[in-house]
Order: C-alpha cells, then structure tokens, then sequence
C-alpha cells in the first residue's frame, strides 16, 4: 500500500489517498487512473493520474455523474478490427507527456470542425499522435490539425490567427469559447474511460467505439431535423425520444444538448432550441 500526495486541480486543496501499488505497477499503459470522490482531499471529485513510480502526473476534473449511451453500433468483429500495434501508437508515452484535458481539448476541436494547432516539440511524438487521432476517428468525423514545434510556431504565429493552439493543457486563440472547460463534460468522459483501461489496445477500442457512437447519433440527429417545419424550434425532449426508441437505450439531456451542439458546429447548422430543456443540466 502506498501513500499519495495529491492536490485538487480545481480549489488546490491538498491530501493524501492510499493505493495498492501493485494496482499501479501492472498497468501496461504506465498510468493509472484513480477516482477521487467528493469529500476525500475536499468538495471536489476528480481523477488523478499514476505513473509507475507513483508520481502524480495529471489531475483533472471529472463529473462521475456523467453517462454515456450504452447503444450499439454496427461495426466490425473485435477480431476483424485492426488495432494499431505499439510502434504505430505508443499511448504510454502519449499518456505521460500529455495531460487528460490536451486529449479532451483534441476531442472537442475534431468535433466541432475547429481549425486547431498542437504545439509539441518532441518529434519522436508527432506521429502516434496523429496515428491515435486518425484511428480513432476512422470512417467518421473528418480531422484535420497540424503538429509544430514552438520555434516554429513563434516564427509563423500570424498564419495561426484563425486556429485554436493547444499547448500541453493550455488552448489560446480560442475565440468562441468552445474549450470552457465545463463544457466538455462528455469529451472528459470519454477520455476518463479511455485513461481508465489498464490494457492499451482495448483503451484504444474504448476510444474509438465512443467516437462511432457520437457520429451515428449526430447522423440521426441530423434525420430528426430535416423532418422538422423549416425555421421551427428542436424541441430537445422529442429528440430524446426519437434517439432512445432507434436504440432501445437511455440517452441523457446533457447527452442530447452535446449531440445538438455537435450538429451546430460541426455541419454548420442554425438551430432554434426550444425553451428550458436543458434547464438544470
């Protein structure tokens, strides 16, 4: 059993947790998640990530409350999917460079159609990244980003005035607020079950099949619109019932109002919402 220091991310409240080290030490992907529940450092839950040598190498904020849809997709057999072998996507060495909130930041950029540039200076990693990313979204969303050093950020900045930086954890030049951080609760949990699987290749699968899902409903969301009165307001709780039927599933408003922000950005459609759905959420 080891004793781990641990600070919140969001009131800088510090504690310690205890953790079976051994937990720790047989994780292939060299970092472990560990859930920190309200009340246990202070009034905030969060996820603390755990490198081999018990070192803290991230904490990020979590809302445990969050589900996703428990749907199924139509895909290939797990046997017939091709899994990127370690050489291709190393996610040890992208989970221990890279914070939760960098990948949640990605997430949240390819979705909603931004323009975005990472900021990186280790080359060894440019190429997983984009391999993950590519993987991930496979036959889905289209991404594009680019991958530069900060030298040679420094000396281009003014070609990037139109494009979303991520730096680490850190995003600049972010105009219309679509990185707030409490607004990415869906793409936090997505990548909490992603840094959750102990084992990479099904963390990867984890990742991918999440992906799937947002694309399959968003396509579906876009029927349900298209079969709306021109100019008429989405009523949200309709969609939700539309979506819940298709799948013989549970989809919750905070998931409906992400699908539907989704749908605005990405496919850059107007949408009127109709009144207080989402209130409370």
């Amino acid at each position: 059993m080891a004793k781990i220091n641990i600070q919140c991310p969001l009131c800088a409240k510090k504690g310690t947790i205890n953790i079976e080290d051994n937990i720790v030490l047989k994780s292939s992907r060299g970092i472990t998640a560990v859930n920190i529940e309200e009340l246990s450092i202070c009034q905030h839950s969060f996820v603390a990530y755990i490198d081999k040598n018990l070192s803290v190498r991230d904490c990020f904020i979590a809302d445990f409350t969050i589900e996703l849809p428990q749907i199924t997709v139509e895909q290939q057999q797990p046997e017939e999917v091709f899994i990127p072998t370690e050489s291709m996507i190393n996610t040890y060495l992208l989970t221990l460079n890279f914070h939760a909130q960098f990948f949640a930041n990605v997430i949240r950029c390819c979705l909603f159609n931004a323009k975005f540039v990472i900021i990186n200076d280790l080359d060894l990693l440019d190429r997983h990244l984009v391999n993950l990313f590519e993987f991930a979204f496979q036959g889905t969303f289209n991404v594009k980003f680019l991958v530069i050093p900060h030298a040679e950020f420094r000396e281009n900045k003014k070609l990037f005035n139109n494009y979303i930086v991520l730096d680490g954890e850190k995003a600049f030049n972010d105009k219309n607020k679509i990185l707030k951080q409490k607004n990415l609760k869906i793409e936090s949990k997505i990548i909490q079950d992603f840094f959750n699987e102990n084992d990479s290749k099904t963390g990867l699968i984890v990742l991918k099949n999440e992906i799937l899902k947002i694309y399959l409903l968003t396509n579906e969301t876009l029927d349900f619109i298209e079969t709306m009165e021109k100019g008429a307001p989405l009523d949200a709780s309709k969609l939700n019932v539309y979506l819940s039927q298709i799948h013989n599933a549970k989809i919750s408003p905070s998931y409906i109002d992400f699908l539907v922000e989704v749908v605005r950005h990405y496919y850059d459609i107007k949408i009127i919402d109709a009144a207080d759905f989402f209130k409370g959420i």
